[in-house]
Protein backbone atom coordinates (compact mmCIF):
# COMPACT_ATOMS: atom_id res chain seq x y z
CA UNK A 1 0.00 0.00 0.00
CA UNK A 2 2.79 2.53 0.66
CA UNK A 3 4.17 1.58 -2.56
CA UNK A 4 0.89 2.86 -4.04
CA UNK A 5 0.69 5.77 -2.19
CA UNK A 6 3.86 7.22 -3.52
CA UNK A 7 3.66 6.76 -7.08
CA UNK A 8 0.49 8.82 -6.81
CA UNK A 9 0.90 12.00 -9.29
CA UNK A 10 1.24 15.76 -6.75
CA UNK A 11 -1.65 16.73 -8.91
CA UNK A 12 -3.89 13.89 -8.68
CA UNK A 13 -4.82 13.31 -4.38
CA UNK A 14 -7.89 10.94 -5.58
CA UNK A 15 -5.86 8.24 -4.85
CA UNK A 16 -4.66 8.83 -1.33
CA UNK A 17 -7.99 10.45 -0.39
CA UNK A 18 -9.70 6.74 -1.43
CA UNK A 19 -7.32 4.98 0.67
CA UNK A 20 -7.89 7.09 3.67
CA UNK A 21 -11.65 6.98 3.45
CA UNK A 22 -12.06 2.94 3.72
CA UNK A 23 -11.11 2.88 7.54
CA UNK A 24 -12.77 6.31 8.09
CA UNK A 25 -15.78 5.09 6.98
CA UNK A 26 -15.40 1.66 9.38
CA UNK A 27 -14.75 3.52 12.24
CA UNK A 28 -18.23 5.80 11.33
CA UNK A 29 -20.28 3.11 11.30
CA UNK A 30 -18.59 1.34 14.53
CA UNK A 31 -18.34 4.77 16.61
CA UNK A 32 -22.25 5.52 17.25
CA UNK A 33 -22.98 1.68 18.70
CA UNK A 34 -19.80 1.68 20.97
CA UNK A 35 -20.60 4.78 22.29
CA UNK A 36 -23.79 3.85 23.23
CA UNK A 37 -22.55 0.85 24.61
CA UNK A 38 -20.01 2.81 27.09
CA UNK A 39 -22.99 4.84 27.87
CA UNK A 40 -24.83 2.35 29.12
CA UNK A 41 -21.96 0.65 31.27
CA UNK A 42 -20.27 3.81 32.53
CA UNK A 43 -23.71 5.95 33.02
CA UNK A 44 -22.09 8.67 31.56
CA UNK A 45 -20.94 9.76 27.90
CA UNK A 46 -17.55 11.50 29.71
CA UNK A 47 -15.39 8.37 29.03
CA UNK A 48 -16.43 8.00 25.06
CA UNK A 49 -15.99 12.21 24.61
CA UNK A 50 -12.50 11.52 26.38
CA UNK A 51 -11.71 9.52 24.05
CA UNK A 52 -12.61 10.79 20.58
CA UNK A 53 -10.64 13.38 21.87
CA UNK A 54 -7.71 11.56 22.49
CA UNK A 55 -8.17 9.65 18.98
CA UNK A 56 -8.70 13.07 17.21
CA UNK A 57 -5.66 14.22 18.66
CA UNK A 58 -3.29 11.10 18.07
CA UNK A 59 -4.82 11.24 14.30
CA UNK A 60 -4.08 15.08 14.10
CA UNK A 61 -0.66 14.18 15.21
CA UNK A 62 -0.05 11.49 12.58
CA UNK A 63 -1.41 13.83 10.26
CA UNK A 64 1.20 16.61 10.73
CA UNK A 65 4.26 14.01 11.01
CA UNK A 66 3.05 12.51 7.61
CA UNK A 67 5.96 13.36 5.39
CA UNK A 68 5.38 14.06 1.70
CA UNK A 69 5.51 10.88 -0.37
CA UNK A 70 8.70 10.35 -3.08
CA UNK A 71 7.68 10.24 -6.72
CA UNK A 72 9.32 7.71 -8.37
CA UNK A 73 10.79 8.86 -12.03
CA UNK A 74 8.60 7.84 -14.87
CA UNK A 75 9.40 4.84 -16.86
Amino acid sequence: MVKSLANTPEGNPGKIIGISTVPMNFLLLIAPPLAGYMRDVQGTYTIAFNLLAALSFFGGFLFLMARKPELSPAS
